[in-house]
């Protein structure tokens, strides 16, 4: 059963909790459920008045839909939502040329083509936008990033790390349709159906063959058609003589069974006709739901990565491990084999936090300078640091939002001695990420930085994010991308490896997605192991 229920979550480590309304599936031990009959249970029931229905609101439910399973019996059962949005409002023209100027919702940039396409570069901690050779093409982006520089021009992120001036483009909301692309057709008379090759007839095939290419997807996706809707007519009506061909053309046993049965189910789909006070006509303009709503980046992008090792052969190799760094629990306890097959063996739900330990550390995940900025507003010496970070992580390949937290964390929130910086050979140096210091001996972590050159902040953000890539993230042989790769390196079980704790990458997952949370926008990459079986 599913409660619309409030949740609140707790402020920690400075970091607002969030709050609002979801649907939350609940056992019934924990509810008491009050139960309502329902008024017109399987019938045909028109509302007395329309009734407005504001964004955000439910309007149905998953329901149970069973079709036959074959011909000698049996069937399949699915919960499904079958939602359709169509209009035969006059007014239509009006609403796709946004006459009312109504803005909100997803945004959208218009590019012409042949427009000087720009780089973002980074000086002394400063953008600049530096022009290419080469030009763009006619484009529509969605959601597009906008930054502002020093002398206060605007620009807008076209293409991965391309840019041009604002005033260039047109600027747009999701309900400019038509300049967004949606058109309409008149099929009047026919069935709603396109036919690739013109010869009458439509194949499953053919369906998925025109969606699998986007740009036509997209493009079909915001035709808006007018044609006959299948819960206009009954059974009986011409439309459905396909039906009586199709049965004379398979001759089967028991096939007039299936016919017959779908007949049935026309028949009691049909409303359009039956609710005679709406005054449905035969023919209306059908949208497509989700093309309304605008495409939606996904927080979570998974990807999967083959390994040569069985599961059982990689825990050998762990158990193998001499006693000195053998797997433990904590940081005495010899770790039994059932409690490293447990924390070995990778759990792909996107539902639970424990993906993070799988979050892709690789991947830039398009946070803007600002959002990063805004985080590290009041933190010592990081504050403004955002285009450095996002500059560097661009550059050796290392998540900036990753870059940003470790810092933010290892720092103390920019105020420790390591940010403000320590002299070594009357030079003051800086170490940003805590590479090489150690608790016994700190002073290593200052040579380590002194060797290196890092005598400014930036070139510490920017040095320590090189070796966060060669060491770990991009290492060459051992690419350690994920917290589950540091701990356990599917790649090569047993061989560097950043703990020997068998929760350590658990232990990781809280601070994490803490990080990562405070950047509702940014993209999650998630590269999950798949042992051989």
């Amino acid at each position: 059963k599913m409660a619309r229920c409030k949740y609140v979550m707790p402020s920690e480590d400075g970091v607002p909790g969030s709050c609002g309304i979801a649907w939350v599936c609940v056992e019934d031990e924990f509810i008491k459920a009050k139960m309502l009959p329902p008024s017109h249970l399987g019938e045909l029931y028109v509302l007395p008045s329309p009734v407005a229905i504001a964004a955000g609101e439910t309007i149905g439910y998953l329901g149970l839909v069973e079709t036959p399973g074959s011909l000698i019996g049996g069937k399949k059962s699915k919960h499904q939502v079958h939602l359709e949005v169509f209009t035969q409002d006059p007014r239509l023209d009006d609403v796709l040329a946004n006459k009312a100027g109504t803005k909100g919702g997803a945004t959208y940039a218009k590019v012409p083509a042949d427009l000087i396409l720009h780089e973002k570069k980074s000086e002394e901690g400063k953008s600049k936008w530096v022009a290419t050779k080469d030009k763009c093409q006619e484009a529509l982006v969605e959601s597009p990033k906008l930054e502002k520089d020093a002398a206060k021009q605007e620009w807008v992120c076209v293409s991965s790390d391309k840019y041009v001036k604002k005033e260039q483009v047109e600027l747009l909301s999701q309900h400019d349709w038509l300049k967004i692309g949606f058109k309409k057709v008149d099929g009047s008379g026919s069935d709603g159906y396109l036919d690739p090759d013109g010869n009458g007839e439509l194949s499953s095939e053919e369906i998925q063959a025109a969606l699998q290419n986007s740009g036509n997807a997209e493009q079909l996706h915001k035709l808006i058609v007018k044609h006959s809707s299948e819960w206009y007519e009954k059974s009986s009506a011409s439309s459905y003589e396909w039906l009586d061909k199709l049965m004379t053309k398979i001759g089967l046993p028991d096939f007039d069974l299936l016919v017959d049965h779908e007949k049935q189910r026309i028949d009691k789909l049909e409303w359009m006709q039956s609710a005679a006070d709406l005054k449905i006509g035969p023919d209306i303009w059908h949208i497509y739901p989700i093309a309304i709503y605008g495409k939606k980046k996904d927080r979570f992008v998974v990807s999967y990565t083959k390994y040569s090792y069985t599961l059982l052969k990689a825990l050998d190799k762990q158990m193998a491990i001499p006693s000195q760094y053998a797997p433990k629990v904590g940081n005495y306890k010899i770790a039994t084999r059932d409690e490293v097959l447990v924390n070995l063996t990778p759990d792909d739900d996107v539902t639970k936090d424990s993906i993070y330990q799988f979050l892709d550390l690789s991947k830039y995940s398009e946070v803007s300078d600002d959002e990063i900025n805004n985080f590290l507003l009041g933190q010592g010496v990081l504050q403004g640091k955002g285009s450095v970070f996002t500059s560097a992580a661009k550059k050796y390949n290392v998540s900036e939002v990753y870059l940003v937290s470790h810092a933010s964390l290892e720092t103390g929130r920019g105020t420790s001695g390591f940010a403000r910086g320590k002299e070594y050979n009357g030079i003051k140096v800086y170490n940003m990420y805590g590479i090489n210091v150690r608790d016994d001996k700190p002073s290593l972590g200052i040579k380590y930085a002194y060797d290196k050159g890092w005598d400014s902040i930036d070139k510490a953000i920017d040095g320590g994010a090189k070796w966060i890539s060669e060491n770990f993230v991009n290492h060459p042989k051992y690419k350690q991308n994920t917290l589950y790769k540091m701990r356990w390196n599917p790649a090569s079980p047993g061989e560097h490896q950043y703990a020997s704790d068998v929760l350590w990458a658990k232990h990781q997952i809280l601070n994490m997605k803490k990080r990562f949370d405070i950047f509702p926008d940014a993209i999650l990459h998630i590269d999950i192991p798949v042992y051989e079986d």
